[in-house]
C-alpha cells in the first residue's frame, strides 16, 4: 500500500539505500487476546510459515537460521539463507530482524549447500519486520499493519 525509497550515498564506490513499505490487512474473526497468546507461544512457527527448514545459529540461542527451498537458475542449485532475530513479542507487536542474507550453491559431488562466508562483501541487506496489531472500534476482528524497512549498501 505504501512504498518509499530513499536513496544516498557519499562515495563514488558505495551506494546506499533504503526501502519502505507498509501494509494493513484485517482479520475479522481474530482478537488482540488470541494473537498475543499465539506470539507469545508459537511466534516462529507462524511467522517463518512456508521456509524449507530452521535451525538455531550455533552459540547464539536468539537467532535462526531460515532456509528457503532450493532454486535452479540453469545448471546451478542455489538456497538462500538468512540470519533472523526474533524480537521478544509484546501486547499488539512482534518485530523480527534479518540480520543476514547469504545466497548459496550447492555442490553437486557433495550435497552440501555452500555459503558465502562473508557475504557482506558486496552487499549488506539489514532487515526489520514489524508486525503490529489491534482491535478494530466498533466492530469484531483484527487490523492488522505491517512495516518492513530493509537498508542497503552496495560496494
Amino acid at each position: 500500500e505504501g512504498l518509499r525509497l530513499r536513496a544516498s550515498s557519499s562515495d563514488s564506490q558505495l551506494l546506499t539505500f533504503s526501502v519502505e513499505t507498509v501494509a494493513q490487512d484485517q482479520m475479522p474473526q481474530a482478537t488482540s487476546a488470541w494473537l498475543d497468546g499465539l506470539m507469545n507461544t508459537e511466534a516462529a512457527p507462524v511467522l517463518f510459515r512456508g521456509v524449507d527448514s530452521m535451525e538455531l545459529v550455533p552459540g547464539k540461542e536468539e537467532q535462526r537460521f531460515i532456509y528457503f527451498p532450493p532454486l535452479e537458475i540453469g545448471p546451478v542449485k542455489a538456497q538462500i539463507r538468512m540470519t533472523v532475530e526474533l524480537q521478544p513479542p509484546t501486547p499488539g507487536r512482534v518485530e523480527i530482524k534479518v540480520l543476514e542474507i547469504n545466497p548459496g550453491v550447492l555442490d553437486p559431488r557433495t550435497g552440501n549447500v555452500e555459503y558465502q562466508k562473508d557475504p557482506t562483501e558486496y552487499v549488506e541487506a539489514i532487515t526489520s519486520v514489524e508486525t503490529s496489531w489491534r482491535d478494530q472500534a466498533g466492530t469484531s476482528g483484527l487490523r492488522v499493519f505491517q512495516k518492513v524497512r530493509q537498508d542497503f549498501k552496495i560496494y
